[in-house]
């Protein structure tokens, strides 16, 4: 990465209320004993953004929030990590975004999520003099960003890859079944994917088998070469490279799980 250059992370700013462990899932209309709950930052750009200032890389987010008590925690915490907000926008009509993370006695999550104000992020929202300052470009959250999904952000990453920004592309869980119809114009300029075990699975990544039509447009045939990665949790992380034809490799080994509540970022 050029020095000086910053890392822009675009996609989804949320707060994680998490409650552990959960024994059992209530009975309508009755309530259950958890032995804490805890706000925390979360989201696919807060997530990045926070790794890549812990390793001193120059990060900043763009995204929305609300004008509220959560949007307010947000940008705290971002401000107490050196992350640049400078293009994070308040929404004064709609709420931050919130999940409810429910965390099984095994480590396993449960997750309650309300989209909020990442919804209306949109290319509005994009200062492409900062993109063009940038050195690598990571969306992060495709497929629960309504104004970004699909063709906004295809033309986002071409915009920024003609800028000679390295670009990134992550996923989340898609609920609505549309995620090719979304993603596919998007993957030619997507250099990179990063998909936990669940979230992988809707995009034909079952385990480690990728099906051959969908492992090609997922590894960016025809225009860039690029790679995706799945996060196994307790059974390791695979890669797919394209070369010639996908190769899936073992990067990390079986491990222990500990304390896990986040996803594979």
């Amino acid at each position: 990465m050029d020095g000086g250059k910053s890392v822009v992370c675009l996609g989804i700013l949320v707060a994680d209320v998490v409650g552990r462990p959960l024994k059992a899932l209530p009975d309508r209309g009755r309530l259950v004993l958890v032995d804490e709950m805890s706000l925390h930052t979360g989201g696919c750009a807060i997530n990045t953004a926070t790794a890549l200032a812990r390793l001193d890389v120059p990060v900043e987010v763009t995204g929305r929030i609300g004008p509220d008590a959560f949007g307010d925690f947000l940008l705290s915490e971002l401000h107490s990590r050196g992350i640049g907000v400078g293009s994070v926008s308040r929404d004064p009509e709609i709420g931050t975004s919130v999940t409810m993370v429910m965390v099984d006695t095994d480590g396993e999550r449960r997750f309650v999520h309300c989209i909020g104000a990442n919804a209306r992020l949109t290319l509005e929202d994009v200062d492409w003099g900062v993109i063009e300052r940038a050195s690598i470009v990571h969306v992060a959250g495709a497929l629960v960003l309504p104004g970004m999904d699909g063709e906004p952000t295809a033309e986002l990453l071409g915009r920024a890859r003609s800028m000679g920004v390295t670009t990134f592309l992550d996923t989340v869980w898609d609920d609505t079944g549309q995620w090719m119809r979304l993603l596919e114009p998007c993957l030619p300029y997507a250099g990179d994917e990063a998909r936990g075990k669940g979230i992988a699975r809707p995009c034909s990544i079952h385990h480690v088998h990728l099906e051959g039509w969908h492992a090609q447009r997922l590894a960016g045939v025809g225009h860039h070469q690029a790679s995706s990665g799945a996060h196994l949790q307790a059974n390791g992380a695979y890669a797919v490279i394209q070369q010639g034809a996908p190769n899936v490799l073992r990067l990390v080994p079986p491990c222990q799980r500990l304390r896990l509540c986040q996803a594979g970022d």
